[in-house]
């Protein structure tokens, strides 16, 4: 799942940490020492980590007894629960895309969720649902500084843009694997890498040159090429498409000249970066390429908005619960709700 390409690319940038010391040095570094390493899993993610092993083990597994899956992920839970981390669970949404990488995904909750979601909340961990896609809504958490790190294998969450990535790439998290090294990607030291050079917009630009979970990519156009023009800018200058078009005409005139200038670097590559002219590859650039649909998925997925609260059924509620008349009501309202509603109304402008 995610971007093709990606983690071979941010290789270089990789840190192999000790999680228990990761999340103890994370605490350290906080204004409180009493604070836990805040760390966002997506329960999407474990949910197919878990069927994926189960079918591998075929027969063998109907020995493991009752409810094999939950007791697979009782086995994670309490793994994570033995280390000074502060857990929060994110769901897929019922608003995710209908169709990735070319399979129909059901929108209804995957039969694991009631019972993963009363273990998680027995261990202690929060558990919230995304509007859509977990990968994005643990993406915007991180970038907000709700949370320190986002567990996952998903490369989707970099692209979206998280600051920091630990992967554990096997499945298990039982107390059987030798030593509890992970690996973590910053965006920081993406960037700051030689050898990697990204930004979020060159990671989105990856995603839509090489593919990943919306799209096939441009055909013939692998990586390293996307990487060469990423370092042009390209990518940065597609979000900008995004960012500043206030409506579907002008995002599709942003994105005709940005075409542009795609097949400019494709034919000239007038520093480099690419490693070659691919004079070919730009003459077999679809005219509708790229589509706009597909850049904004990758650019501004559906995340919970700061926006996203309901002041007149606040007012409805604090009157049905607490008798308030509309002289009390409106003397709350004001002194302890509207500042925190313009507050929340101007961070999302």
């Amino acid at each position: 799942m995610g971007v093709n390409g990606l983690w071979e690319l941010v290789a270089p940038a990789t840190e192999y940490r000790d999680l228990t010391a990761l999340a103890l040095e994370g605490m350290g570094l906080l204004s409180s020492p009493t604070t836990l390493y805040r760390v966002g899993v997506d329960a999407s993610l474990w949910f197919c980590q878990i069927q994926a092993a189960m079918g591998k083990g075929g027969p063998r597994n109907w020995q493991k007894g009752k409810n094999a899956e939950l007791r697979t992920l009782f086995f994670r839970l309490a793994n994570l629960f033995n280390k000074p981390l502060a857990i929060v669970f994110v769901g897929d949404g019922p608003d995710r895309p209908g169709n990735k990488r070319d399979t129909n995904v059901g929108k209804k909750s995957h039969w694991l969720t009631t019972d993963m979601k009363n273990l998680v909340v027995a261990f202690g961990f929060d558990w919230i649902d995304a509007p859509a896609e977990a990968e994005a809504e643990l993406a915007s958490m991180s970038q907000a500084g709700l949370i320190d790190a986002v567990l996952s294998d998903d490369g989707d969450t970099l692209m979206f843009g998280a600051v920091a990535v630990i992967r554990k790439s096997r499945c298990s998290f039982s107390r059987k694997e030798d030593g509890d090294v992970v690996a973590i990607y910053r965006a920081s030291s993406i960037l700051d890498n030689p050898a990697v050079q990204m930004t979020r917009g060159g990671l989105v630009l990856l995603a839509v040159l090489a593919g990943g979970d919306y799209n096939k990519g441009l055909y013939n156009c692998g990586f390293k090429i996307a990487h060469g023009l990423a370092r042009y800018g390209l990518g940065d200058a597609l979000l900008a498409c995004v960012t500043n078009s206030v409506d579907d005409v002008s995002l599709r005139a942003a994105l005709s000249k940005w075409r542009q200038e795609l097949l400019r670097l494709l034919r000239s590559d007038p520093h480099g970066y690419i490693g070659q002219r691919c004079v070919s590859l730009a003459a077999a650039v679809p005219e509708d390429f790229p589509v706009p649909s597909i850049v904004c998925a990758y650019a501004r997925p559906l995340t919970t908005s700061p926006d996203n609260f309901d002041l007149a059924e606040i007012c409805s509620l604090c009157k049905t619960h607490f008798s308030w008349d509309e002289e009390e009501l409106h003397k709350r309202m004001r002194k302890l709700v509207w500042p925190g509603a313009v507050l929340r109304l101007f961070t999302d402008a």
